[in-house]
């Protein structure tokens, strides 16, 4: 089961869910969001900014 943390994670939700959508359906999305925002500039806001992938470190708190 997974805990969600108020106003985090939404499983399946565009923006939200990284694992739900390949690199393909986000790139293809992306592209027509793009061409959209043109004339419909509120578009813009759904556009997916990926970050690459960090590998985990170690964090050490005092």
């Amino acid at each position: 089961m997974m805990k969600m943390i108020k106003g985090g994670f939404n499983e399946r939700m565009w923006q939200h869910d990284r694992g739900a959508y390949s690199d393909e359906e986000i790139e293809i999305w992306n592209a027509r969001l793009k061409q959209l925002s043109q004339k419909h500039p509120w578009l813009q806001d759904f556009i997916w900014k990926i970050n690459p992938k960090q590998k985990p470190h170690l964090v050490h708190f005092t």
